[in-house]
């Protein structure tokens, strides 16, 4: 089986026989690019390419009734940034869970206590074109195309959208190399774009919206009722350019701290 490396950077904690010391490194089975873990203080900062190139998950540390037994790390928040085409998109969601920090043996594991969630936006900026928006209004927009970004993946099998490696095994592949997911997502979602499934014969009637003609039979066949109005009109692909990021961590997140996590092992190099 393939291993991981996990790079850990340790910022500002005090070197303990107990405690992790920067240079520490993290091998398992699941996660073969990795994550990095930084601890400035209190303050946990996470990193994979599995959550995206513009994600960072921040926690706070919290000592165990003594050091032997190691830490807790209490999940807070999440930052978010994309470019798009013509303009940009920062957010912070708020998010709950609880990790788990051990030491044993010489070695440090890592792993989830319960369900880790992303609960709701809590501050958004955009940029499209030269209008900025802030406050509510970016809170606004943000909120609501995160809705409807995740209502749109609730009960997909989302196997159908990672590309499978010889060995059977579903290989998720980084933002920066995902045009695997791009094609497989984007097909199922928006055939008109990305190509119908082979031998498929396209519905209609056609309707335009976003200034594209989408086929209402595909629609009506294919998506719940709640979604057939926003993708019709265009307003769901309008999502799909500007946020193809948050496509990406939603499909991503919930496999990411149930699978790629609990795998991850901490060794000092």
């Amino acid at each position: 089986m393939k291993k991981i490396i996990a790079v850990l950077s340790f910022l500002a904690l005090v070197s303990c026989a107990t405690q992790p010391a920067p240079g520490w490194t993290g091998k398992g089975e699941a996660l073969p690019r990795g994550l990095t873990l930084e601890v400035n203080g209190q303050e946990v900062i996470i990193k994979s390419p599995y959550l995206g190139t513009n994600v960072q998950v921040y926690g706070t540390l919290v000592e165990k009734t003594s050091p032997d037994l190691g830490y807790t790390v209490e999940l807070t928040h999440l930052d978010y940034f994309q470019n798009w085409a013509q303009g940009w998109t920062e957010g912070t969601f708020q998010i709950a869970g609880e990790l788990d920090l051990t030491s044993a043996g010489g070695e440090w594991t890592i792993k989830t206590l319960g369900p880790v969630e992303i609960l709701s936006p809590q501050k958004a900026l955009i940029r499209y074109k030269d209008t900025y928006l802030s406050g509510d209004q970016a809170l606004t927009a943000l909120r609501d195309r995160w809705n409807r970004i995740t209502t749109a993946l609730e009960g997909q099998p989302m196997d159908r959208f990672w590309s499978e490696s010889a060995r059977g095994q579903m290989n998720w592949l980084p933002p920066s190399f995902q045009p695997r997911f791009e094609q497989n997502a984007g097909s199922h979602y928006f055939p008109e774009i990305y190509g119908y499934p082979q031998n498929y014969q396209t519905l209609g009637p056609w309707v335009d919206g976003e200034s594209i003609l989408w086929d209402q039979g595909y629609t009506q066949s294919t998506f719940p009722e709640n979604l057939q109005e926003v993708r019709n009109t265009g307003t769901l692909y309008r999502d799909w350019e500007e946020g193809l990021g948050l496509w990406y961590l939603a499909a991503q997140w919930k496999y990411f701290w149930e699978q790629k996590i609990p795998a991850t092992v901490l060794n000092k190099q």
